[in-house]
């Protein structure tokens, strides 16, 4: 392994250890699946501009691993369940940090949906009902 490789693995690896961040229930990734694709991993939705089973956009896919480099690969890995996950949980740390330690599950959504504002857009709240009503069916998240 080459100098440049070892010290960008080293950067990866301690960027990751300091890197604040939150765990995302697993109800809500459900959630989240069932509104977006009927927990189809590999569906394409938006005339192809969204894939995976929370149909991710190309621009959401790079600010993902912008932000959280651990999350480096191609946008077509977003066809695969535990990597979208990634994804999703990079993305929302890195815009709402705060409502994932405090379950705040409808801004949690409504960025997803809206962009890193998206909480404030009134669009958002019908996705939001959406999702809580899935979250609903769920006894403990």
């Amino acid at each position: 392994m080459n100098i440049i490789k070892l010290a960008y693995f080293i950067f990866c690896l301690f960027y990751s250890l300091i890197s604040e961040s939150a765990e995302i229930p697993d109800g809500f990734f459900k959630a989240l699946g069932q509104v977006e694709s009927g927990q189809n991993p590999k569906a394409i939705g938006d005339n192809g501009r969204s894939i995976g089973i929370f149909q991710i956009q190309k621009v959401c896919w790079l600010d993902a691993i912008n932000f959280d480099k651990t999350t480096s690969g191609k946008y077509e890995n977003c066809l695969e369940i535990e990597y979208s996950k990634k994804i999703l949980k990079a993305y929302l740390n890195r815009y709402c940090l705060q409502a994932i330690k405090n379950n705040d599950f409808e801004t949690m959504a409504r960025i997803w949906n809206g962009g890193p504002f998206g909480c404030r857009k009134e669009s958002t709240k019908k996705y939001w009902n959406k999702i809580k009503k899935e979250l609903d069916k769920y006894d403990k998240i």
